[in-house]
């Protein structure tokens, strides 16, 4: 065993840092070159039409209504919440994963062999878990917010105005609406994500955790990728029904809430006034959906079962790639920090 303060467990504790902010490096460069696919998801979930597919398509026609309707940059609403959520979301992830996984089993580094693969989907499990309840839900109700609101004028919605205004005509609990189906799917995806992932790299690239081993480019992409899809598949009326909740405006607190505001933009002069006045005289709204398994009933009864499998494609896309990209980064930065 390595004594204390010896490289073996420098190279560990330098590991502690590297994989989290390797993680977090990651979420910017996939966001960044994949936004607009976030967005024809959401647009897809929530219903919106498609008035001229392309090429036999609506995936790819989405994405051009949107932009010839409401300006290119449509395509990137949301941007901002999303990086942040992100970063700080696959620092998580990938913290909260090695921090399990090292309890349960303890260092690859140290043991000289890989985690089994059951601690692996175990700690991939709480990991989901965890990022979902801290991080997701809250991020992931102000994006959608903004998201699903069509146009983008020259008063941009703004995302911190956005949450504040949640809060204040819907109560902070607002910004947990679809906690558990987004709980449910995070974990059910990083389970499958990290299990996937680190067999894949073991099994067929011959890349085991700890052994500093460098693999090329496109196989870590092609692991990522793999990797990104299999709980998505599986999982997708999770995600549909965590949209529809997250999307939907009742008040989660006596606070009443004016049904037409816009979120983002502050109503001026005596706009205010009377914007103000029918606030506090409207009755909140029944939410159409009371939670995960009645989002989940309506849909299938009022849409068919195959709606809750809507935006199945471009999140498939998104997740792929997405994770193509980060388990690249983070492998290759982990496989340096391995063989320092």
């Amino acid at each position: 065993m390595p004594k204390p303060g010896s490289p073996r467990n420098n190279v560990s504790l330098t590991a502690r840092w590297a994989r989290p902010l390797a993680g977090s490096a990651s979420a910017l460069v996939e966001i960044a070159a994949l936004q607009p696919l976030d967005v024809v998801k959401t647009r897809s979930q929530l219903g919106y039409k498609v008035k001229k597919p392309m090429l036999g398509s609506k995936l790819v026609g989405l994405p051009f209504q949107v932009a010839k309707e409401e300006g290119s940059r449509a395509l990137y609403k949301g941007m901002g919440p999303l990086m942040s959520q992100q970063s700080i979301k696959y620092a998580t992830r990938h913290g909260m994963f090695q921090a399990a996984r090292n309890l349960l089993w303890g260092s690859p580094e140290a043991r000289g062999v890989p985690a089994p693969a059951h601690i692996n989907l175990l700690s991939g499990l709480l990991a989901g878990m965890t990022e979902s309840v801290v991080v997701t839900t809250p991020f992931e109700v102000v994006k959608i917010r903004l998201q699903k609101e069509k146009g983008f004028g020259k008063v941009r919605p703004s995302t911190i105005q956005t949450a504040i205004n949640i809060v204040s005509q819907e109560g902070i609990a607002a910004l947990w609406k679809g906690v558990v189906p987004t709980m449910l799917r995070g974990g059910t995806n990083q389970a499958c994500n990290f299990y996937a992932a680190t067999a894949i790299n073991q099994h067929v690239w011959g890349r085991r955790e700890g052994d500093g081993k460098q693999i090329a480019v496109w196989k870590s992409m092609t692991t990522g990728f793999i990797a990104g899809c299999i709980g998505p598949t599986l999982n997708n009326p999770l995600d549909v029904a965590k949209t529809r909740l997250m999307a939907q405006e009742g008040s989660s607190s006596s606070v009443r809430r004016q049904p037409a505001m816009t979120y983002g933009l502050r109503p001026q002069g005596a706009c205010a006034h009377h914007q103000l006045a029918r606030t506090l005289s409207t009755s909140t709204a029944e939410p159409k959906y009371t939670g995960m398994i009645d989002c989940i009933r309506k849909v299938a009864a009022n849409e068919g079962l195959p709606a809750l499998w809507s935006g199945i494609a471009p999140r498939l896309i998104r997740t792929g790639l997405g994770q193509a990209i980060s388990w690249t980064i983070v492998t290759r930065v982990m496989a340096h920090v391995e063989k320092a």
